[in-house]
């Protein structure tokens, strides 16, 4: 069973990163030997499926309540997250396109002043808004 400082190595983080998922649920409290932590091969585990999470994009929360951190083991959930985060993602695609188009426009913009520049994109968008 290795001690905080093993698997946190292991796992890429510092024994900080560990003590603070403890903290707020995302790894239950670990069995001490001496005064020190030791931990389970599950949480070892269960820390590869937090880096997946957050590499997913998912917040603490979102991981958390998808681990459901009632202890190693437990039964994850990730359908919700995983729905929350595809809905910010195509919101967020949708943010970009729109930037990318702004952006195009504004490259290939020639006017000489900038009120001739707001003038021409004023007259653009109240066109797009009229149908």
């Amino acid at each position: 069973m290795p001690r905080i400082g093993q698997l946190a190595a292991e796992a890429g983080l510092r024994p900080s990163a560990i003590r603070y998922y403890e903290s707020i649920g995302l790894l239950p409290h670990p069995d001490r030997v001496s005064g020190r932590r030791v931990y389970p091969e599950a949480a070892a585990y269960r820390l590869e499926a937090i880096a997946l999470a957050k590499a997913a994009g998912l917040s603490l929360a979102q991981t958390r309540e998808a681990l459901s951190a009632t202890g190693l083991g437990a039964t994850v959930n990730w359908q919700r997250a995983v729905h929350e985060r595809k809905s910010a993602l195509a919101q967020e695609r949708a943010r970009l396109a729109l930037m990318q188009k702004v952006l195009s426009g504004i490259g290939r913009c020639g006017c000489a002043t900038a009120e001739e520049c707001g003038r021409r994109f004023r007259v653009a968008r109240l066109r797009r808004q009229r149908g």
